[in-house]
């Protein structure tokens, strides 16, 4: 890794010894990589801020050094920010608040199973019970809604002495920093969407249609100037749902140290052809990443019913064992189709409220509130947290799963996806970065 040798503008005040990013280090590509520029931004320590520690790593891919560092700068403000838990939340019961409290149930996080399992370690949230909330916006039309502290802030500190207010582990869907609110809100709320889709192909075995990149003669100049010669291959797939908007994965595929390796990356966006390029970044991203995972985590194996696959990057080193190859087999039983052509606006504005109005076309509604920081603030970023009620959640630690989402059960068959294979739960976990 290289540390940072250019300037950044007005992003140059977040990265330092004394604010959000320590530092910003430059990943060399090994031969065969794509000819993209590869970052990390470390983090500067915030014990002493929020007294935790932000969760996850950070880092970016783009076609240049700096749309790379610009992306990697702004996933790290916007872990902090979501890691700077307000000690002035709303603290009620959800009878207290009435019909505006969005209560975990209205979630559909997990299964009367889960909750009746001995072992199981959230309690059911009540009407009763008091808790801190977090007031959010519906996008539709302004209304204020609450929804559970815990659903937000990221790692999450229960304020109750007994913790019953730590209801759900949060992963960071929907998390998205800008400049501009609107983009950030349109990130967030394509985030969710993407995972979402991605969660009811790999849960319901859903066969997608895979996509031929050749159809794009844009798409086809672009991957050869930055793919050509590529070691790496790439697999697209057009990920069902009965959300009218474009979610495409790619898997892409390689070999290191112990031979094949897979990983994935997905992208929800206005526009598929937009929707493939950012998922064949991400892909290529992780592809980075499961290689250093392969190298520092040699003897790494799963346990018994992958009790050991605690967060994303246990379910990244899975893919980097050839013997899990198998398990991506049905993604590639569909027909190969050409990609859409698709509208595409130049206003932000209206790009969001398009894609709102599609995600409540199946009954979703869509909240957002702002997490912004006041240095952040200062620093002229917004940071936004999108959550849609009732979507299907990406999940980190495999024996929590949320299997309590209604779609489940009536996307697949509303898609016609009525195979007996498609009403149960895949227990492989899924190779989500």
């Amino acid at each position: 890794m290289l540390a940072r040798t250019k300037s950044l503008g007005s992003l140059d005040q977040f990265v330092g010894s004394t604010s959000i990013v320590r530092s910003l280090r430059t990943i060399l590509n090994e031969p065969g990589e794509p000819r993209l520029f590869s970052l990390a931004s470390v983090p500067n320590s915030f014990l002493e801020i929020s007294g935790v520690e932000m969760a996850g790593s950070t880092g970016a891919m783009a076609e240049t050094w700096e749309n790379a560092a610009i992306s990697a700068v702004g996933e790290c403000v916007e872990r902090y920010c979501c890691a700077v838990q307000p000690p002035d939340l709303i603290f009620a019961s959800a009878a207290e608040l009435g019909a505006r409290a969005y209560p975990l149930e209205t979630f559909e996080l997990f299964a009367e199973q889960q909750y009746s399992h001995p072992d199981f370690p959230f309690v059911r949230q009540t009407e009763s019970l008091s808790i801190p909330w977090v007031e959010m916006t519906r996008l539709s039309d302004g209304e204020k809604r609450y929804v559970p502290a815990c659903l937000i802030y990221i790692p999450y500190t229960p304020v109750r002495e007994d913790g019953q207010d730590m209801l759900a582990l949060s992963v960071s869907s929907g998390q998205a920093c800008h400049s501009d609110r609107d983009l950030a809100v349109l990130s967030g709320l394509c985030e969710v969407v993407e995972r979402d889709a991605f969660m009811l192909t790999w849960i319901r075995r859903l066969i997608p249609e895979r996509l031929d990149l050749s159809s794009s003669p844009m798409l086809s100049a672009w991957f050869e100037q930055y793919f050509g010669g590529c070691t790496l291959t790439f697999a697209l797939f057009r990920l069902p749902s009965d959300i009218n908007l474009p979610t495409v994965l790619c898997v892409v595929r390689g070999n290191d140290l112990d031979g094949p390796f897979a990983c994935v990356g997905a992208s929800c966006r206005l526009n598929e052809e937009d929707a493939v390029r950012k998922a064949i970044i991400e892909a290529a991203q992780g592809a980075v990443w499961v290689r250093d995972l392969i190298r520092t985590k040699r003897d790494w194996r799963p346990e018994e019913n992958y009790s050991n696959v605690r967060d994303f990057s246990d379910h990244v080193r899975l893919f980097g064992l050839p013997e899990m190859l198998q398990h991506l087999d049905f993604l590639y039983e569909g027909p190969i189709v050409p990609v859409r052509p698709s509208h595409q606006y130049d206003d932000a504005r209206l790009t969001l409220e398009e894609c709102i109005r599609r995600v409540e076309a199946v009954g979703l509604e869509p909240l957002v509130c702002d997490i912004t920081t006041p240095d952040v603030v200062d620093g002229g970023l917004c940071v936004v947290r999108v959550l849609i009620p009732g979507s299907v959640q990406l999940s980190a630690v495999h024996g929590l799963p949320n299997f309590g989402a209604s779609r489940y059960g009536t996307v697949p068959e509303t898609l016609g996806f009525t195979h007996e294979i498609h009403r149960e739960f895949n227990r492989i976990p899924h190779p989500f970065p």
